[in-house]
């Protein structure tokens, strides 16, 4: 669960005067940001390539287990957990997709699974406290796909010791 969940604030208020339009809430920068940590966090995380682009997996579960403050309840039953999925899935479709935040492509098979990509106009918002150069976030999407995956898991990276080292 994460405990304190946040939403670049400057970024949401800027992308809202932009587009007048396509406004998106606080609750949309939450997921969006949530969705930008979950994918850039996770080192397992399950990836396809589709549009020259490479698109990760996050499953509506771990979204709303990530933020319980949306509804989900750990003791819910099947039926309320459904009915959530389904809530969370119109509100992304709804807002961060049609917005252009977020892009999404469905892998069907026996499991379907919805895998996301964040544009660079969507990291524009859902990056928190650095200052965002105009240029950087403008580059191709396979390179933008590259550093998004890659700047937090290098972040994060702490050295292994091993048992003969200590």
């Amino acid at each position: 669960m994460n405990y304190n969940p946040s939403f670049n604030q400057e970024g949401m208020m800027n992308y809202n005067e932009q587009n007048p339009t396509k406004k998106i809430d606080i609750t949309d920068a939450i997921i969006l940001h949530q969705l930008y940590l979950m994918i850039s966090d996770w080192r397992g995380i399950q990836k396809i390539k589709y549009e020259y682009r490479e698109y990760c997996w996050v499953s509506y579960s771990k979204l709303l287990i990530e933020l319980p403050a949306l509804g989900y309840k750990n003791n819910a039953n099947e039926k309320e957990i459904k009915s959530k999925h389904d809530v969370i899935a119109k509100r992304i479709k709804s807002k961060l997709i049609n917005t252009g935040l977020v892009k999404l492509h469905v892998k069907k098979d026996l499991n379907s699974k919805t895998f996301w990509f964040i544009t660079p106009e969507g990291l524009k918002v859902a990056i928190l406290g650095k200052k965002k150069d105009e240029s950087a976030l403008s580059f191709n999407d396979k390179a933008h796909t590259k550093a998004l995956i890659n700047t937090r898991s290098k972040e994060r990276q702490t050295p292994v010791r091993r048992n003969d080292q200590l």
